[in-house]
């Protein structure tokens, strides 16, 4: 069988026992990925496997998708929906752009600015499993208004949430034994994040020049 096939819009690649997407028709509109191909089932979205299909509306993904590469989605202006059970891996960047983009599954691990300009998207969508919010990952998205950060998470990079204007509360499903670590030096000084308001304003006026690098929670 040949390594790349392609099935209707989609082209796969075959690796051993799976595949992966590897790309789409630049017209498409809805996509399904099918949960196998033969006998090998599709478990990857490759890197820029859907970037700049900007007729894209909605994405089905296979019951087996465990990783979404980098880019894998970028500039797809039209997107709305991304339906699935949860997905292990996201890569960086790889929604950015994605406007319209309001309904996606959760992400167990996520890049820097997987989600940049989702000016669209209400909820973070991450599980308890996520431990790590970098730079950048929800960066104007502006439509966040009140959000709780999963009891997993133990760092948030200082950048994180930049530019989201609309962000009104941020709790922590654990608020205690956040500290502070220095963009300049090392500072034990803890955050307080007894104000859910007063954190929304933190993190959604942080620029590159000034606060802290980042803060994290004391295992």
């Amino acid at each position: 069988m040949k390594k790349e096939v392609e099935i209707g819009e989609l082209t796969f690649k075959k690796h051993g026992d799976y595949y992966s997407v590897i790309g789409c028709d630049k017209q498409a509109t809805k996509v399904e990925i099918p949960n196998t191909i033969g006998d090998c089932i599709v478990s990857e979205i490759e890197s820029e496997a859907f970037a700049n299909c900007t007729n894209l509306v909605s994405v089905k993904l296979s019951d087996y998708i465990m990783s979404i590469g980098f880019g894998a989605f970028r500039n797809c202006a039209s997107l709305t929906k991304i339906t699935g059970k949860n997905v292990k891996y996201l890569g960086g960047f790889a929604f950015v752009n994605c406007k319209k983009l309001s309904s996606v599954p959760l992400f167990d691990n996520i890049e820097e600015g997987s989600f940049s300009y989702c000016q669209s998207l209400t909820r973070l969508p991450i599980t308890d499993e996520t431990d790590k919010l970098p730079d950048s990952v929800f960066e104007h998205c502006d439509s966040l208004v009140d959000i709780t950060i999963p009891k997993g998470v133990r760092s948030i990079d200082a950048l994180a949430f930049r530019s989201c204007h609309g962000l009104k509360r941020m709790s922590f499903a654990i608020s205690d034994g956040w500290w502070c670590k220095s963009r300049y030096h090392f500072d034990d000084s803890e955050i307080d994040v007894s104000d859910p308001i007063e954190m929304a304003v933190y993190f959604s006026r942080m620029d590159f020049d000034d606060g802290p690098a980042e803060i994290y929670r004391k295992r």
